[in-house]
């Protein structure tokens, strides 16, 4: 039986984005993306991510889970996510491990450890966006539907990579996004990185939302070159190849 790979979403986006890992991956483990909970006024980013990993539990390893559904906590598991994802993976991973689950390693692909991971520019625009939470979101959904239609002279690959996000982008909740930017730049206590199992950090030269210049490179770190903030629909081939070395 194949180990599970539970790979969280960031903002706006949905499991779309790991639809390159589904099935390049589908030989060496079981791709699961949790389906988002709704987040609430009173959360932040620790208080989401456990009930983020509750869920899981409840809803793949917990005696609720019909025998033939259930996963045996005996294989262990791999947790990952991107960007806000990446953030939420390493909590569940910690939750995972505290209730018997072996965690044998967390993928964080353009993640944080602290708000101040994100760039000034990306802040401040998701602070004006949230003025207005509603308007401001529906509109950038909008834009992205009208946005598809103009990619018809661009490359094939561009188009491949723009539309799966814009259509990640107009099937997320505009309620959804104003929270998780909500968390992001109200985000206080930096997150802790000790745990049981190793950490690989995944991190793009050209990522403009967590610029590369503002991370402190060290061992657990894997550069992609070229690679942005899109890097699991842009650069999906070498970060398939990048999780075959470590599984």
């Amino acid at each position: 039986m194949k180990r599970p790979f539970f790979l969280f979403p960031g903002l706006s986006c949905n499991e779309r984005l790991f639809e390159a890992q589904k099935f390049g991956l589908d030989n060496l483990v079981t791709v699961i993306v949790p389906r988002w909970i709704r987040p609430t006024n009173q959360d932040q980013i620790d208080s989401f991510s456990l009930r983020w990993a509750q869920h899981v539990w409840e809803e793949y390893y917990s005696e609720n889970v019909l025998p033939e559904k259930r996963l045996d906590p005996s294989l262990g598991c791999y947790v990952g996510g991107h960007c806000f994802g990446g953030i939420v993976a390493l909590i569940v991973g910690q939750y995972l491990e505290e209730k018997g689950v072996k965690v044998h390693r967390c993928f964080r692909f353009a993640s944080a450890d602290h708000r101040q991971d994100f760039s000034n520019k990306w802040l401040f625009l998701g602070r004006v966006m949230n003025i207005l939470p509603d308007g401001a979101w529906l509109a950038v959904k909008i834009f992205c539907s009208f946005s598809l239609y103009f990619f018809a002279s661009a490359r094939y690959d561009q188009v491949h990579a723009r539309e799966k996000m814009y259509r990640q982008v107009i099937e997320s909740p505009a309620r959804r996004n104003f929270h998780v930017v909500r968390m992001i730049y109200s985000w206080k206590k930096k997150l802790n990185t000790v745990c049981n199992f190793p950490i690989i950090m995944v991190r793009g030269t050209k990522d403009s939302v967590i610029p590369f210049n503002k991370l402190k490179v060290n061992s657990n770190f894997i550069v992609l070159p070229h690679a942005g903030h899109g890097m699991m629909v842009t650069h999906s081939a070498k970060v398939n190849d990048l999780i075959r070395k470590f599984i």
